[in-house]
């Protein structure tokens, strides 16, 4: 059986906003109720300023209906804790950025997070070479 990691970045109460912001407001009557008492909150983006992601990575936008098109991976009964997996050789401070990511995700969440080790670094380079 093939396990699905949940993705790390897409968070749906904010990926709906955030992809309203580059569409017209026509969008917004796609939203559910709950997002769209959010919309007076929220500020449309504005031009990538030098350093941000959209100004290395231009990116077109998504709709809340494409969001949920694409069927994102949300926990459920058999998804139901996070993985974190460190890559590579870690000082006594960075292990520390570890651990506290770790937990701001399990708190972030609400699910359990788990840290591989050494091993599990050593699957992930195996599976990865070409």
């Amino acid at each position: 059986m093939r396990r699905r990691l949940l993705p790390l970045l897409l968070i749906p109460g904010c990926v709906a906003v955030v992809a309203w912001a580059g569409r017209g407001t026509e969008e917004t009557l796609e939203l559910p109720t709950e997002f769209k008492k959010l919309l007076p909150l929220h500020q449309k983006l504005g031009k990538p300023r030098p350093g941000e992601w959209l100004a290395v990575h231009p990116e077109p936008g998504q709709t809340y209906r494409e969001y949920i098109d694409a069927r994102p991976v949300k926990p459920d009964s058999r998804r139901r804790v996070i993985y974190v997996q460190p890559l590579g050789d870690f000082n006594r401070t960075q292990r520390q950025i570890i651990d506290l990511t770790a937990e701001f995700l399990g708190i972030y969440f609400d699910l359990p997070v788990k840290i591989g080790g050494p091993e599990g670094a050593r699957v992930c380079q195996i599976s990865m070479a070409p």
